[in-house]
């Protein structure tokens, strides 16, 4: 499902539920102005429920799933935050050292991670939207910029475009 959709029904599920519930209805005064046997509206009622405990279970589920992620991510981040920043301001004519291309290296990991996380919708798009910004912090850095640009070449990241994603943060 794309992102966005998915985001969509997240915005607006409960008028998905309040359809099916007023459906529900429907379909219990349809058989009840039939005559029908009242044993008829329970397999109704019973679906109902049902669908609404399923859909408001799936929910609760992927918000544990985006805590875990957002904890994680974060705390992945936190012990990067350092020493990235001592990259971002060092001296721009030095040359990066090996550690430093291995720390950058983990951070661009963590960026991808993050954007496939985001396109598999298990991350709100106000987040990446966070997240992008933070990377081209980052990426504004020439340094940085030319050891990520190289990179991302490889498609190693998941997809992860950075300059496109900063594009669609314009419009």
């Amino acid at each position: 499902m794309d992102t966005r959709t998915k985001y969509f029904i997240h915005r607006n599920h409960f008028w998905f539920i309040a359809a099916i519930i007023v459906t529900a209805l429907v379909l219990a005064v349809v058989l009840y102005r039939r005559n029908e046997d009242w044993r008829v509206l329970l397999p109704v009622i019973g679906g109902t429920v049902s669908l609404i405990y399923i859909i408001e279970r799936q929910f609760l589920e992927e918000a544990r799933l985006f805590k875990e992620l957002f904890v994680d991510f974060n705390r992945r981040y936190n012990r990067l935050n350092k020493d990235l920043n001592r990259i971002r301001n060092a001296d721009i004519k030095l040359a990066l050292e090996r550690k430093d291309i291995d720390i950058l290296y983990d951070y661009f990991n963590l960026c991808g991670e993050e954007f496939l996380f985001y396109k598999k919708g298990y991350v709100y798009p106000e987040v990446w939207k966070s997240w992008i910004l933070g990377m081209k912090i980052f990426f504004d850095n020439n340094r940085i910029r030319a050891i990520w640009v190289h990179e991302l070449q490889t498609d190693s990241y998941y997809g992860l475009d950075l300059q496109r994603e900063l594009l669609k943060l314009r419009r």
